[in-house]
């Protein structure tokens, strides 16, 4: 019995066609054998057999790849500086600057904070005077300020009646979501 073998070249990835009568497709793993055995010798990654019936198609290195890597991978180590209690009392008395105290609860103070991400503006414009000042008595409703985001101008109000304690930003200052604006002692 002759049967066609249909093969393509592991790395030229052309094909030739051969007779041989040593494989029987079905049963026969010693011709299976030989047949991989053929197919190492002459560089080949696929073999497909017919004998009309059956069909048998042999391929080698079906295109799983393996993939290795270092055990480890080399970084560089860098010292810091020491930080001594002189610098980190100067940090930690700059980072209060920066966030002020919480007012406490029990004097009834109440926070504004900004609504959405923008600049904040005391003032309706560059050369105009604030809304409100620290001392002022303010209204629920009363307009505070302005936090510009994407070039529209937002007008931020009292929640309260009270008496602005703090003007928490400077003007012209980026806030972000939920920063403290004013601090407002409710009535």
């Amino acid at each position: 019995m002759s049967q066609k073998i249909k093969s393509k070249k592991a790395k030229s990835g052309t094909k030739k066609t051969a007779k041989s009568s040593r494989v029987i497709v079905g049963q026969d793993t010693e011709g299976l054998e030989e047949l991989v055995d053929f197919m190492n010798r002459h560089n080949l990654s696929e073999v497909e057999l017919s004998d009309g019936k059956n069909k048998v198609r042999l391929q080698i290195g079906s295109g799983l790849r393996t993939l290795s890597f270092p055990a480890s991978i080399p970084h560089e180590t860098v010292a810091l500086p020491a930080v001594t209690a002189e610098k980190a009392a100067k940090i930690v008395e700059a980072a209060e600057e920066i966030q002020p105290e919480q007012p406490s609860r029990e004097s009834n103070q109440i926070q504004i904070k900004s609504p959405f991400v923008g600049t904040f503006y005391r003032a309706p414009s560059p050369g105009a005077e604030p809304y409100i000042k620290e001392g002022q008595m303010v209204k629920k409703g009363d307009v505070l300020c302005i936090v510009e985001a994407m070039k529209l101008m937002n007008e931020i109000e009292s929640d309260v009646d009270g008496v602005v304690t703090r003007v928490l930003i400077e003007n012209a200052s980026p806030v972000d979501y939920g920063a403290r604006l004013f601090a407002i002692k409710s009535n």
